[in-house]
């Protein structure tokens, strides 16, 4: 009588913590500034005691992530106040004080900050591994897009892809069968404004087919940049979905000024490892003015 009474306490818990999680996870989702939420669109499977990557896709402007590879962990980005950082910086001022090296004209300290700041991101990539998918789900939903960092590996590498996520037009784009499919948009962008959704595929910018995701990140930078310096808009072709048709969907650019772009300074694609900006009042990679 005992077992079966303590059975079925068992069960009704289970049942109720069940019940709870789904219910968070569907007012996580209803709070995040993507549709569908990052949660739900970031192409992940749960592996042996590690989360793995089941579609690639862009992770910002620079950076593709492969099928296969794993996300180790995900945190918040370093900030010059943070402890960790003030101390790698006192110990940079320590070893100038006693440095033969003359001293630098103009700033000294802002590119000793950002390696501060870089090779504190780095320390933390290497403390955690997440474990399960359901967990880095959850986080993805509630997360802040910019002042977060995702660590990826790829299987046998020793190098880790330590970086920020940023979506060019607000969208959050994987490749499937070749083709550039969007998985989410951020709600409220351009990009929704003007009717792509997810399960949209683009297909091309300027009249010039992509011949996949690499494709995308080899010619978007160049394109957007040479677009706003002559105060043109920016033309991509989208198949949205449910329909056959290609849509050529225009985006406004924010205008430049005496030929000096209005945009951030994004690295050129295939730049190498990129550092975690240095958080200041400029546009962020993100987004770009609208």
């Amino acid at each position: 009588m005992t077992g079966n009474l303590f059975r079925t306490t068992l069960l009704i818990f289970l049942l109720t913590a069940s019940v709870t999680l789904t219910g968070q996870a569907q007012e996580d989702a209803l709070l995040s500034p993507f549709d569908p939420s990052l949660g739900l669109a970031m192409p992940l499977r749960q592996g042996d005691e590690q989360v793995l990557v089941t579609q690639k896709f862009l992770l910002n402007h620079n950076v593709i992530i492969s099928a296969g590879d794993q996300l180790r962990v995900i945190f918040p980005r370093p900030e010059v106040i943070d402890r960790d950082v003030r101390m790698k910086n006192s110990r940079k001022n320590l070893e100038n004080t006693f440095s033969r090296q003359p001293s630098k004209i103009g700033n000294p300290n802002e590119e000793q900050t950002q390696s501060a700041i870089y090779r504190a991101a780095l320390d933390r990539a290497t403390k955690t591994v997440w474990k399960h998918e359901l967990f880095t789900r959850g986080y993805l939903d509630r997360m802040e897009l910019t002042n977060n960092i995702l660590v990826f590996q790829h299987p046998g590498a020793e190098q880790l892809t330590v970086d920020l996520l940023s979506f060019p037009q607000d969208l959050f784009l994987g490749e499937t069968d070749g083709q550039i499919v969007v998985l989410a948009v951020r709600k409220g962008s351009q990009s929704q404004q003007l009717g792509i959704g997810a399960g949209a595929t683009l297909t091309a910018m300027s009249g010039q087919p992509f011949a996949g995701l690499e494709d995308f990140r080899d010619r978007y930078f160049d394109e957007k940049q040479h677009l706003i310096k002559q105060n043109q808009p920016l033309t991509m072709t989208f198949i949205l979905k449910g329909e056959t048709a290609p849509r050529d969907i225009t985006y406004k650019l924010p205008r430049s000024l005496s030929g000096n772009l209005l945009m951030m300074d994004l690295p050129k694609p295939n730049a190498g490892p990129q550092h975690p900006p240095e958080k200041d009042s400029s546009p962020k990679n993100d987004r770009l003015p609208e």
